[in-house]
């Protein structure tokens, strides 16, 4: 029999047939890094062989590691096949102390109007006697004050008869959207909590509300699961359509995790799991149909239409949310395929739709969101931006975990580096590496074209000259922030980087200026920029405008209002009329596509440059 032993989880299982060790490690139920999905290219699903034989390295995975790494047994777990019984390492540590930017604008009185979405309401009944023996049912109907029917959920009326021979007359009704959800025995008003989640592309992020005092309680965030088959949607959606029951392995990686972190934030809090009768969801349009189950290839196909953008709220538990056996789920609806309940969510929470202003929120994430306009209605687009801007397509691209370079300073020809938690460097996070395309811009190591500077002007040039240690030729291009022939672990920005950068702050620089023109505005138009995003408030404004992200005209509007998908599903919680709201934000968007835009592709190349200093004065 052939095995494999894989650690540091020490799990053990059989090999059968010929598979790679990527999907061998999946199968086994654990984590591997792989942004492209087995794709060959990323070169992040590094394994050390620590026993048995395998495949030889061919010419694509030699291209990917260092002859340093393949001595010490490294592999690409994607391209190795076990050929004998063997026993692997996976890397453990590289999301220790993982920081994911959870918290959002805070939402004052004037957003939170009318019922909350959970309700709760006390009851006094009179037993029943043969003069008065209607139903359990009718009898908390009518002490409820309504008389319409069907009022309860089936799940209700199944507690009935023993909560109410407990309950010696008094009793709890927990009411979501007019309907009887639980009967609780006792007065429990004081108990009323729901859950928050936003499902980003590289994140997720929970919240425990307490509806009664319209706060959050409690928190728990982590790297997304699903990035284990790629780092975009597009990728994880591929997968569903490839793989045989590939749709339903990510729609259980998901719930299972949202379930996970909310027992963690709840329990925290001291919230029982029976305790959580709310869950609205704010997601993009695709990570929804993942979490749904529900084929998503439309979306990624011309003309590129979603199954779904709206669901009305349903019991949790249909879809696999069976620890909160109570609770009714509610999904922010979407605008179209690109354009989510994540960006209709910050819509509600920054207020925009209730505002005259002219504001623009922009939404930097793997997908990149943008919409304009004011309580008279709005436009939005979408840009596929990537993963760059957060870590990953980049060769030491990491997560923002203890020890990633979340800050990068060129100044007087010496580098100067900070990074999470003051830790060795492991890596780049996305602030990192913004700071860093920023910091080689302004010191002429990189060029306004995105090229590094020529060898040669790094023994000509006086700024350059204190760098040229720092500058790699062998292999490809690269410069060095950290470690290398200095100290510890290469960290480094290679030329392939730049590239990764450059396309993503390129789409999402011409979306905002194919915005402003569809719309016919200038910058000057605009009172307000709103910038939000998992990494968002991490960034600096002066380093975003460096690289040509944003317009140097927005450098007096912008506000960084971090997580507002997660503020927009607590919305949801504290207010019912917030779904509602959500809908006409929806009718009164005008979304377009980027694709099809005339002009688009030269407005896209001119913003692959990066502005020189005379532009932004």
């Amino acid at each position: 029999m052939r095995s494999i032993d894989i650690l540091p989880s020490d799990l053990e299982m059989d090999l059968q047939g010929s598979r790679s060790l990527l999907d061998l490690i999946r199968e086994a139920g654990e984590k591997v890094e792989s942004p492209c999905n087995g794709m060959g290219t990323c070169g992040k699903c590094k394994v050390r062989i620590l026993a048995g034989t395998a495949s030889r390295p061919g010419q694509k995975e030699t291209s990917l590691l260092s002859a340093d790494e393949l001595k010490a047994g490294i592999r690409l777990a994607c391209y190795t096949y076990p050929e004998t019984p063997i026993k692997v390492e996976i890397a453990s540590d590289s999301e220790r102390g993982h920081k994911i930017q959870s918290e959002g604008v805070r939402l004052d009185g004037d957003r939170i109007s009318g019922r909350s979405f959970v309700e709760k309401i006390l009851l006094h009944l009179e037993k029943p006697s043969l003069q008065d023996n209607r139903s359990d049912a009718e009898r908390v109907e009518t002490a409820a004050g309504y008389t319409f029917s069907p009022l309860f959920l089936p799940e209700a009326i199944a507690q009935l008869p023993q909560v109410l021979a407990s309950g010696g007359g008094t009793v709890t009704a927990v009411i979501i959207r007019n309907k009887i959800i639980a009967v609780e025995a006792g007065d429990t008003t004081a108990r009323v909590f729901g859950a928050a989640v936003d499902i980003g592309t590289t994140t997720v992020v929970v919240s425990i509300i307490d509806v009664t005092a319209g706060k959050e309680i409690g928190s728990a965030a982590a790297a997304n699961d699903q990035r284990d088959y790629g780092q975009d949607v597009l990728s994880r959606i591929r997968y569903t359509t490839e793989e045989a029951g590939g749709g339903e392995k990510l729609h259980r990686i998901i719930t299972a995790q949202i379930t996970d972190l909310i027992r963690e934030a709840a329990t925290a809090a001291g919230v029982t799991q029976t305790e959580i009768y709310g869950i609205t969801i704010a997601a993009n349009t695709s990570m929804l149909h993942l979490l749904l189950n529900i084929p998503g290839d439309s979306i990624t196909l011309s003309p590129f239409h979603a199954a779904f953008t709206a669901l009305p709220p349903f019991a949790a538990k249909h879809i696999g949310f069976t620890d909160f056996p109570q609770a009714i789920l509610a999904i922010l609806p979407s605008v179209s395929s690109y354009v989510g309940g994540d960006i209709v969510s910050g819509v509600l929470a920054t207020g925009m739709s209730h505002s005259p202003e002219k504001v623009m929120l922009i939404d930097i994430g793997t997908n990149g969101e943008i919409i304009f306009g004011n309580d008279e209605g709005f436009s939005a687009c979408s840009c596929a931006a990537g993963p760059a801007l957060e870590g990953m397509n980049i060769s030491c691209g990491v997560l923002a975990a203890e020890g990633a370079i979340e800050s990068v300073l060129i100044e007087d020809g010496a580098v100067k580096i900070e990074t999470i938690g003051g830790a060795d460097a492991t890596g780049i996070c996305g602030s990192g590496i913004v700071d860093a395309i920023a910091a080689l811009v302004n010191s002429g190591v990189i060029t306004p074209a995105g090229r590094f500077a020529k060898p040669s002007d790094f023994e000509t040039d006086e700024r350059l000259r204190p760098l040229a240690e720092r500058f790699k030729t062998d292999g490809e291009k690269r410069f060095v922030l950290s470690g290398g022939d200095v100290s510890g672990k290469e960290i480094y920005i290679s030329q392939k980087d730049v590239r990764q950068v450059q396309l993503a702050k390129a789409a999402i620089a011409s979306a905002i200026e194919v915005l402003m023109l569809e719309m016919n505005i200038e910058s000057s138009d605009i009172d307000k920029v709103y910038i939000a995003g998992g990494f968002g408030k991490h960034l600096k404004l002066e380093n975003l405008i460096r690289i040509g992200l944003i317009p140097a005209a927005f450098a007096d509007k912008v506000s960084f209002v971090g997580n507002t998908s997660k503020s927009g599903a607590e919305l949801a919680l504290l207010s019912a009329d917030a779904l509602s709201e959500g809908k006409a934000v929806c009718a009164a968007t005008r979304y377009f596509e980027l694709s099809v835009y005339e002009g688009y592709e030269k407005l896209f190349v001119k913003e692959m440059g990066f502005p020189d200093e005379e532009a932004l004065t």
